[in-house]
């Protein structure tokens, strides 16, 4: 019964977020993916009913990210050590991570740096000294930790430093082609 309502919960929100999303998606600096920020939401008002989280749903990142945490999402250990494939919308290439998540990819002699995994939000930055380039990513990782999709943007281009996060950039899919670590 719970999980019946967590459900139609999750559909209204989605409803919701359909008919109002392009005016908070212009909002600078707001998550590029409505799922993300639909689980963000409802994770950090669980225990809030359909109608109050709609009409209180803040319309900046920081917002949601302070109710998610306040609400008890947490850091989580994860064992990302292996080799991963990055699938952009043009190309794919392979990254070797150690444990935390950081390592070099085979992409203009690129390097992942992971961040923060919090309820499966695995976010980072990514630089590629082969064409100078640096920005950000944000994915989100599926229940089994195999694969996580989301975004990329650039925040530096060469001596281009002014670029606004999330302005420019494309979707990201991370797949892990090793096993996963014994534990």
């Amino acid at each position: 019964m719970k999980q019946a309502r967590l459900l139609i919960g999750l559909l209204s929100m989605i409803m919701f977020l359909s008919m109002s999303w392009g005016a908070w998606a212009n909002n600078h600096g707001n998550l590029d993916d409505p799922e993300i920020v639909i689980r963000m939401i409802v994770k950090a008002n669980a225990q809030t009913d359909l109608q109050t989280l709609e009409t209180h749903m803040p319309a900046e990142v920081e917002a949601v990210e302070r109710e998610a945490m306040s609400a008890g999402a947490s850091q989580i250990e994860m064992d990302f050590t292996g080799v991963w494939e990055i699938q952009e919308e043009d190309k794919a290439y392979k990254v070797t991570l150690d444990a935390k998540g950081n390592g070099p990819y085979t992409w203009q002699e690129g390097r992942i740096q992971t961040e923060s995994l919090t309820d499966r939000l695995w976010s980072g930055t990514w630089h590629q000294k082969g064409n100078d380039r640096e920005g950000g990513f944000e994915v989100l990782l599926s229940e089994d930790g195999m694969i996580a999709e989301g975004a990329w943007w650039y925040l530096r281009v060469g001596t281009q430093k002014n670029i606004p996060p999330r302005e420019w950039g494309g979707s990201y899919k991370i797949k892990r082609l090793s096993p996963l670590p014994a534990p």
